[in-house]
């Protein structure tokens, strides 16, 4: 082989795998500037998180000491942290599955004496991008975490 064939294919190899390392790398950041913006407000309300994970539209964390649960959506605009005391709670995880469609929506319920709620991992008509068994295995794992 030239000299000319070597380098065209390291050049195409790079082209092709450059976006690839850019996309990485923009994400990775992004995710820290997140983590570092959530700490903050969670700060602001007395809380050092142990655990914290950053999803495509969601977070979550807890607080083991305190026995407080945090979760909310990334939005640039208006970043609002919703709380929820573990203390006498239960974790529920529901999937609504269809033969035709597989997975449909995953929600993790949360009960305890003085509140509900729900929180949505994953809905087939909003989620269209985002796979269903990862999300599926994001929401068992925090389950897991939460009871």
């Amino acid at each position: 082989m030239d000299q000319s064939s070597v380098l065209l294919g390291i050049v195409l190899l790079f082209a092709f795998i450059g976006p690839m390392f850019y996309t990485i790398i923009i994400k990775k950041k992004n995710n820290a500037i997140w983590q570092k913006k959530i700490r903050q407000k969670a700060a602001q309300i007395n809380l050092d998180l142990d655990e914290l994970e950053i999803n495509t539209k969601l977070f979550l964390g807890i607080n083991r000491a305190k026995q407080i649960f945090i979760y909310g959506n990334l939005d640039e605009e208006n970043l609002k942290i919703q709380s929820f005391g573990l203390t006498g709670s239960t974790c529920e995880l529901k999937q609504i599955r269809s033969k035709e469609k597989g997975i449909e929506q995953i929600v993790l319920l949360l009960k305890n004496q003085l509140q509900q709620r729900q929180i949505l991992f994953y809905d087939e008509e909003d989620d269209y991008n985002v796979e269903a068994l990862a999300q599926l295995e994001l929401a068992q794992k925090w389950q897991k975490a939460i009871s």
